[in-house]
């Protein structure tokens, strides 16, 4: 009977069916993603360098007086750390589900703060970072020498300065990290036979090489107040840091016997990477990784969508024979699994209308439920939205 009521009425039906259609539309936008908590606890990372020091080193002259501040902080489940041969030491702290991210940063920070003054004076100089990200990794990046024309250390410095701080800024990405990084720094390969016969020490050569390389803040000349008449007033600039070969071979270690020693009397000086702990390679090919690691809650597929907008305008600023690519990629199982989900619902829509049409034996009649699948399937938006879920 109540069908009947819509069957002799099919312009109040057609409104009907608008109205459930527009109403679920509505309710499509509004209804959350996830309605469940996140699974993963909030993560704050806190990480630092110990140039030279050896993984032992690292764990008990950095990891360890970290880890006894950090120990206790409210909201903490449990924490991990790591400490590698190549100085790097790495502290994860996991906290309760549903905790707020940016209190726990700063109270972090807070406790981090305090174990600075016990860390060795090389860590204080790199600083010690803390930063919100999630556990898991978005994507790789690799940016490779497709021509065989730049090394590794190029590529990681590269990627340093041009690529990683556009990467942070996109919404969305915790952190980019730049694997295995290499930074250009001037190597002094000491020579400790020379050493010896001229008497010196290794602490000698690293004084005169801390006191000639420096930046000095000279002021001006003429500034007030003064006592004299001038009506000028003049800057004074210093010769910058040594940045080249010749200068740091010049630097004077010593003075014996009316001779001057050189840095390059008793040493060799080379401009190189800051480690060579690792390397990469793409098909035998230098490469640099840049893992990149999204926000808590943040939108993996968003994210991979703005990456791959990104990097369609690096690429015009690439050095020639230099390319980039995500190697690594995550989302790609997501945006299949979607993919898969409309494929099969599609396949459930054509298998209910070959029914329909098998035991109607008429197109025509077979429209109608056609017709009302689409009405149905959108309208459930709706109902979804009335029982608040």
């Amino acid at each position: 009977m109540f069908s009947i009521f819509f069957i002799k009425r099919p312009i109040f039906a057609k409104v009907i069916s608008l109205f459930i259609i527009i109403v679920g539309l509505i309710s499509l936008n509004i209804l959350p993603v996830a309605q469940f908590p996140e699974i993963t606890p909030p993560t704050i990372s806190v990480s630092s360098s110990y140039t030279g020091g050896s993984a032992s080193s690292v764990e008990s002259d950095v990891t360890k007086p970290l880890e006894e501040k950090l120990n206790g902080l409210e909201g903490v489940i449990y924490m991990t750390s790591a400490s590698s041969s190549d100085g790097s030491s790495n502290i994860n702290l996991y906290f309760k589900s549903g905790y707020d991210l940016n209190v726990a940063a700063i109270d972090v920070q807070n406790r981090v703060a305090l174990a600075v003054p016990s860390l060795p004076e090389s860590v204080k100089q790199t600083g010690v970072q803390t930063k919100k990200k999630s556990t898991s990794m978005v994507e790789i990046l690799t940016l490779t020498s497709t021509n065989l024309a730049h090394d590794n250390l190029f590529l990681s410095n590269f990627a340093s300065i041009n690529i990683v701080e556009e990467l942070k800024a996109i919404d969305g990405i915790g952190e980019v990290q730049n694997l295995g990084e290499k930074k250009y720094s001037m190597r002094i390969w000491i020579n400790p036979n020379k050493l010896a016969d001229l008497k010196l020490t290794v602490n000698d050569v690293i004084s005169a090489i801390k006191a000639q390389n420096l930046q000095a803040a000279l002021g001006s000349i003429g500034a007030s107040p003064n006592s004299s008449t001038g009506k000028f007033q003049y800057t004074l600039t210093s010769k910058t840091r040594l940045n080249n070969v010749k200068e740091f071979e010049n630097i004077i270690v010593k003075e014996l016997d009316n001779k001057k020693v050189k840095l390059r009397d008793v040493a060799r000086v080379e401009l190189g990477a800051e480690v060579y702990s690792w390397n990469a390679s793409l098909n035998n090919k230098p490469t640099a990784l840049l893992g990149i690691y999204q926000q808590p809650g943040a939108n993996a597929i968003e994210v991979d969508k703005k990456i791959q907008e990104k990097l369609k305008t690096l690429e015009s600023r690439l050095p020639q024979g230099v390319s980039i690519q995500a190697t690594y990629n995550t989302t790609k199982f997501v945006q299949v699994s979607i993919e898969e989900v409309i494929i099969t619902l599609f396949e459930a829509l054509a298998l209910v209308l070959f029914v329909v049409f098998f035991f109607l034996q008429s197109f025509r009649t077979t429209i109608i439920p056609a017709v009302a699948i689409p009405v149905s399937l959108i309208g459930t938006f709706a109902l979804l939205m009335a029982m608040n879920f």
